[in-house]
């Protein structure tokens, strides 16, 4: 069975209609519509507007030499339309895999990005939209493309089932791809974290110091002993997630997290020097 979505409507006199994928289009309307034709429709194609047939008198003026190709007619139309609506039932499974496929395309274009802490806002975005759209259209759609693939291989469309192989790999890849940006995404969100975190280790630092710096004597400067190992602890588990950082995803902001985390080394430092040399007991 010819498998590009092609009809062709027998009448006589060597007369045919042609009609490809892609004008389709141009059928009549009742065969857009789905509405089967009638009998005297079938007769009137089959006969055309020549022949001595007369739709109210048909046994009448049908002679009997010609009742034989009548009925062979007949038979030729009717095999025709029934192999046109199996063609156009093929181009509408085609026009759809198409469209899932531009879909799926689409979708993965816009997830398949770099995740940025300047872009992580709209990134986030499109990953829920291509979650959602998996869930609620794509997946429906691969199980509906399934099972009318099916229908047609049968019928002798072995395309249809290469197409839907197709799209089934689509959206194998894509569930990956989206995979791997959520991966990618959770990395992001630790970075950003670790840059905040290392802000508020910076401030609280920066606070004690102003602190021991005003203090009057040794009871107050006691109160905030504590602190000292506290921030050696808070930026040894900086550290710690910085180098997990490094080499998981986010090897372009290395040198930025490493700076950071020597800075606060410094500063803290600088911390305990105040705290065992308060100016105002020096």
């Amino acid at each position: 069975m010819n498998e590009e979505a092609n009809a062709i409507l027998l009448v006589p006199n060597n007369i045919s209609c042609h009609y490809t994928k892609e004008t389709l289009h141009e059928l009549p309307k009742q065969y857009l519509t789905g509405r089967n034709l009638t009998k005297n429709e079938i007769l009137d194609q089959a006969l055309g507007q020549n022949s001595t047939y007369n739709s109210d008198n048909q046994e009448k003026f049908v002679s009997d030499e010609n009742k034989k190709y009548y009925s062979d007619q007949k038979q030729v139309v009717k095999d025709q339309i029934t192999k046109f609506e199996e063609d156009l039932i093929a181009y509408s499974f085609y026009k759809e895999c198409d469209k899932v496929k531009d879909m799926l395309s689409q979708q993965m274009e816009l997830i398949n990005l770099e995740i940025t802490i300047e872009n992580i806002e709209t990134m986030e975005k499109h990953l829920q939209n291509a979650e959602s759209l998996i869930q609620l259209q794509a997946e429906p759609e691969m199980k509906s493309l399934t099972e009318r693939a099916e229908k047609l291989f049968v019928s002798g469309f072995p395309k249809a089932k290469l197409e839907k192989n197709h799209i089934e790999s689509l959206l194998i890849e894509e569930k990956q791809l989206l995979e791997d940006k959520r991966q990618e995404m959770q990395g992001m969100k630790e970075l950003i974290t670790f840059f905040e975190s290392c802000d508020t280790v910076d401030k609280r630092i920066q606070m004690e110091i102003d602190i021991i710096s005003n203090c009057n004597n040794n009871d107050q400067l006691n109160d905030h002993k504590n602190s000292i190992n506290n921030f050696k602890e808070i930026i040894s588990k900086l550290s710690e997630t910085c180098d997990r950082i490094n080499a998981k995803v986010y090897t372009k902001y290395a040198n930025e997290m490493n700076g950071k985390i020597k800075y606060l080394q410094e500063l803290n430092e600088d911390f305990i020097s105040h705290h065992l040399k308060p100016k105002h007991l020096m």
